[in-house]
């Protein structure tokens, strides 16, 4: 008999329990602990079977002032592991007009994050443009791709929109102040 403990992680685990060696007061016939008897091999592969679920992941919306410069996004799991998550991410224009458009609004950017083990966020930053026009709301999507095998095949949010806020926006409202006013003379 072999106690089996709980873990975080989802995934079914492996182990090798073996005879190393057998105290012969002569009562039983003879075992050799390294090929085995009649058949019967001195170790078995044993596989414990996990029946927890697997987490689910999601990236967050963010809104920001285009004055802020840069915009966090947080990936977060729906509970920790005991492997790392890995994933990855890369912006894209929305897709309605006058929506913010990379390399002007916000820096077009890609990469790919993980989630350590036994954590359940991970944030990384785009960096966002202050164009002094006034634009009101602009947005651009966020999306994750290339999840570990260790995430769940569904039940996830894979995009998430960035808000870029300005003068002329209504939530929260923005208004133009001197800062943010741009004069042109003819």
């Amino acid at each position: 008999s072999v106690a089996t403990n709980e873990d975080a992680d989802f995934d079914n685990e492996t182990f090798v329990a073996s005879i190393d060696s057998v105290q012969d007061t002569g009562e039983f016939e003879a075992i050799n602990t390294t090929t085995g008897t009649a058949g019967l091999l001195p170790s078995v592969t044993t596989t414990i079977s996990d029946n927890d679920v697997p987490p689910t992941i999601r990236i967050n919306d963010v809104t920001v002032n285009e004055d802020a410069g840069t915009m966090t996004f947080t990936v977060s799991l729906s509970h920790a592991t005991t492997a790392p998550v890995s994933f990855s991410y890369a912006t894209s224009n929305g897709s309605n007009p006058g929506d913010a458009t990379a390399g002007a609004d916000y820096a077009a950017t890609s990469g790919s994050g993980s989630i350590a083990s036994n954590q359940t966020t991970a944030t990384f930053t785009v960096a966002i443009s202050d164009d002094f026009i006034r634009e009101g709301d602009e947005s651009f999507n966020v999306t994750l791709s290339g999840l570990s095998a260790n995430v769940a095949a569904s039940g996830n949010d894979l995009t998430g929109v960035g808000t870029i806020t300005d003068a002329g926006s209504t939530t929260p409202t923005e208004t133009v102040g001197t800062a943010a006013t741009v004069y042109a003379v003819i």
